[in-house]
């Protein structure tokens, strides 16, 4: 299982798993891993995602932004072994550990139900339904739950996680 040590200056160091394929990372309460006490790093700081077998990381707009390996990242970023994510004073070092746990493993989706949650032209956002997709096809719905899923630069039959419900599907 995937896993982040976390290291600040007088405190003790943390490990935390990674066990969703979304996990984000800010102040707070919100946030999968909630990093107090260091008033530099944003509410909604960065976020980690597992696609295709592969960890990336995120900068979410933050004030003083996300680095990894002393390198300040402004695009979607993937992660090896031991790289260092810098984000305010706080350090993290991942670790993949041979990626999710085989629970957190998609099943395999048929194309129809793919195509059910595609947006369809013509359809408004929120038009009677409070988790409509945009009529663009850079979202989908969770085939799990019907949280829409951001999927804009991540290509087709790649494998994504829904923040509210972890479920794992293929877009």
């Amino acid at each position: 299982m995937a896993r982040l040590i976390v290291r600040r200056k007088g405190t003790p160091e943390q490990t935390v798993e990674i066990s969703s394929p979304v996990v984000t990372l800010g102040r707070s309460k919100d946030n999968t891993f909630i990093l107090r006490g260091d008033r530099k790093i944003s509410r909604r700081h960065a976020k980690i995602d597992y696609v295709d077998g592969k960890f990336y990381i995120t900068d979410m707009g933050s004030a003083n932004g996300t680095s990894v390996n002393e390198r300040l990242i402004r695009s979607r970023t993937p992660l090896r072994d031991g790289d260092k994510i810098n984000i305010g004073d706080t350090e993290l070092i991942f670790f993949s550990d041979g990626g999710l746990s085989p629970a957190a493993e998609p099943e395999p989706i048929s194309p129809e139900e793919l195509a059910a949650m595609r947006p369809r032209a013509g359809n408004a956002p929120g038009a009677g339904d409070t988790a409509a997709a945009a009529a663009d096809a850079s979202t989908v719905k969770c085939p799990n739950c019907g949280t829409v899923v951001d999927v804009t630069d991540i290509p087709k039959g790649a494998k994504v996680g829904c923040a509210r419900c972890k479920h794992i599907f293929t877009v």
